[in-house]
């Protein structure tokens, strides 16, 4: 009887294995959904300054509300204004620079060249997931939906386009819920 009750127990939690929790704990994306980067985006299609406009508010971008990004070579370099604070009230402000490499179409990873990485760099992994035709207004995030992030070149308009970045991340399982405006 016992063998009995062990197996159906057995049973019992290969069943569950379908209602699976995501793969990452500060996942704010249902990794179950389908996700893709845009094949036809470059590291020159990046290239310029652009202003957050909406973010998961605690993942990254943490810094200024605005990036630099320079074309190097196929890579490219992410240049974040940051408040980094040591201890309760030492706080001072700086720029962080990451590179990335490409990895794929749309897709570029973090180069950290055996150097500490300052706590408020990029992420590992930068996906364009959209970026609008005219290059005006792109959105990033990674598969295991650890951030999402909407830049534009302008700080204000362009609602047309972050209407459909806010659908691109819903098409990608993001939790809309989460990705909100920021405040210039």
């Amino acid at each position: 009887m016992l063998r009995l009750n062990w197996l159906l127990a057995a049973t019992f939690l290969a069943g569950c294995e379908g209602a699976r929790a995501p793969d990452d704990a500060l996942s704010f994306r249902d990794t179950a959904a389908p996700i893709a980067s845009q094949v036809d985006v470059g590291a020159q299609d990046l290239e310029g300054r652009w202003f957050l406009r909406q973010h998961i508010a605690g993942a990254w971008p943490r810094g200024d509300r605005t990036v630099q990004i320079s074309a190097d070579g196929t890579g490219l370099v992410l240049r974040e204004v940051v408040l980094q604070c040591h201890g309760a009230i030492q706080c001072e402000t700086g720029a962080v620079e990451t590179r990335y490499a490409p990895s794929r179409e749309g897709r570029f990873v973090r180069v950290d060249q055996g150097q500490t990485r300052a706590a408020y760099g990029g992420p590992a992994a930068l996906w364009v997931l959209w970026m609008d035709y005219d290059r005006r207004t792109f959105v990033v995030g990674d598969p295991g939906g650890t951030y999402a992030a909407i830049f534009d070149h302008r700080a204000q308009g362009g609602a047309d386009r972050i209407i459909a970045a806010r659908d691109i991340l819903d098409w990608f399982g993001y939790d809309l819920a989460r990705v909100g405006e920021t405040s210039l």
